[in-house]
């Protein structure tokens, strides 16, 4: 887990210089350590591909980083709820993913929900 964690440091380090290729490879290479101790239905998965997430999105493959954060958000909504933080978080980065994408409506929709 420390190495897990120490990784996912290093991918939002990258990402933060704008080193997408690298942020991307540090991501998956921890969810593939989740992965190995079955650990991909825990929150801290979530959150590593919700990094992962955003750094597809800037490297411009959005139908991918829109389907992963789906996916987690259905997952938070299912274990946390729709009010836990870190739902809200998911779900404010699903809006913004759909109003990037000219989905205005559904971004509308999605953040009244969040903030309801």
């Amino acid at each position: 887990p420390d190495t897990i964690f120490l990784m996912s440091n290093l991918g939002l380090v990258y990402r933060d210089l704008g080193q997408y290729p690298q942020s991307i490879q540090q991501f998956e290479k921890a969810l593939e350590l989740l992965k190995e101790i079955n650990s991909l239905g825990q929150p801290q998965a979530w959150v590593l591909q919700g990094h992962l997430a955003s750094s597809l999105k800037h490297t411009g493959d959005i139908d991918v980083a829109f389907k992963m954060i789906n996916e987690v958000r259905e997952k938070q909504i299912t274990k946390l709820g729709k009010d836990h933080y870190d739902t809200m978080v998911t779900s404010d980065t699903l809006g913004q993913l759909c109003q990037i994408t000219g989905r205005e409506i559904d971004a509308l929709e999605i953040l009244e929900e969040t903030y309801k």
